[in-house]
C-alpha cells in the first residue's frame, strides 16, 4: 500500500502550480511569516532533499515532518551564521550548475557583507564554472584586496590560495599584479 499523501497547504505553492508542477517550484515562494532570504534558504535546503525523496506530492507525513524539522533547525541567530549559510548556499548552487542563481546569490552576499571575501570568492567560482578564466581571476583578485584590507580577520596563508588560483586562471598576469 503506498504511503498516505500528506495534505500540504496550497499557500506554499505558486499559483500556476497548485494543481501539480515541478518539485523545484514547490517551495520557492515566501510564506507570510518569512522573508525572501528565508524562502531562498528553505528552497536550497529542500532542493537537497528532493532528489532522494521524490515529488513533494508523494511524500509521507513522516518525511514532511522531518523536512519541516530540518528547515526549522536552520535558524539565523547572528550575522556570522547568516553569512555562512548564504555563502554555502551560493557554493552549492555553483556545484549544482545553477550558475545564474549562484551569481545572484554571490552578488547578494556582496551587498549584505561587503567587508568579507565570500561574495567575490563565489563570483570567482561562478565565472570559473562558466569557463571565463579571466573574469574568475578578476574576482579572485578582489578577494585578495579584501584580505589585504582586513588582515586581522584572515590567516596570512589564506591569501596565498587566491594568488595560486589567479596564477592558474590568468598566467599572463605578472605576479606583482596578482
Amino acid at each position: 500500500m503506498p504511503p498516505k499523501v500528506a495534505d500540504i497547504s496550497s499557500e506554499h505553492w505558486p499559483a500556476s502550480n497548485r494543481n501539480g508542477g515541478p518539485a523545484s517550484d514547490w517551495n520557492c515562494w515566501p510564506t507570510s511569516s518569512e522573508s525572501a532570504d528565508e524562502a531562498t534558504e528553505r528552497q536550497v535546503l529542500a532542493s537537497r532533499l528532493t532528489p532522494a525523496l521524490g515529488s513533494p506530492w508523494q511524500r509521507s507525513p513522516e518525511i514532511l515532518a522531518e523536512m519541516r524539522e530540518a528547515l526549522a533547525a536552520v535558524s539565523v541567530d547572528d550575522d556570522e551564521d547568516e553569512l555562512t549559510t548564504a555563502s554555502n548556499a551560493a557554493a552549492d548552487l555553483v556545484n549544482a550548475g545553477k550558475l545564474d542563481e549562484a551569481e545572484k546569490a554571490a552578488r547578494d552576499l556582496l551587498e549584505r557583507f561587503p567587508e568579507v571575501h565570500d561574495g567575490y570568492d563565489r563570483l570567482g567560482m561562478v565565472y570559473e564554472a562558466r569557463g571565463d578564466k579571466k573574469q574568475a581571476a578578476y574576482y579572485y583578485r578582489k578577494v585578495i584586496e579584501v584580505i589585504r584590507a582586513h588582515t586581522e580577520d584572515y590567516d596570512p596563508e589564506f591569501e596565498a590560495v587566491f594568488h595560486k588560483l589567479v596564477a592558474e586562471l590568468d598566467p599572463t598576469t605578472p605576479p606583482s599584479d596578482r
